[in-house]
């Protein structure tokens, strides 16, 4: 049980400290699509996208680890897996969106627009996945 509440809070931690990086995900890049684009900082986030990615996951696992709702023997902590499916369904939008921004971002051959474009998706599919997964788990 400490091991399980040590993990969610460094989720918890990792994701509130991530979100620096990825706070504005709603208005899409900062980064100018134009002139000279620092290709760091888009490597970055990125990678940025997919750590807010991981830890938004790990808290979804808890929850889908929950015993159903509506069973005979459900606790009073249960899934419901109507929300389940909703948070699977943003979730593999996520892991697309952010393992592709990631693959750009290691080629050899990518263009500043392909990276730009590709970091904004992936920050917008972690911030619905995360609002989603944010929303669960408030019920």
């Amino acid at each position: 049980m400490r091991t399980t509440l040590t993990a969610i809070l460094a989720a918890i931690a990792l994701a509130l400290a991530l979100g620096g990086c990825t706070a504005d995900q709603a208005k899409g890049p900062t980064y100018p699509i134009v002139g000279t684009v620092d290709q760091t900082t888009l490597d970055q986030s990125a990678y940025a996208a997919r750590a807010a990615y991981a830890g938004a996951l790990h808290l979804m696992a808890q929850y889908v680890a929950l015993p159903r709702c509506g069973t005979v023997d459900a606790p009073p902590v249960c899934s419901n897996q109507v929300l389940v499916n909703e948070m699977r369904r943003y979730e593999r939008a996520a892991d697309t969106a952010t393992a592709g921004a990631m693959e750009i971002a290691r080629s050899p051959t990518r263009t500043p627009l392909a990276l730009a474009n590709a970091v904004s998706d992936a920050q917008r599919a972690v911030a619905v996945f995360r609002s989603t997964v944010a929303a669960v788990a408030s019920k």
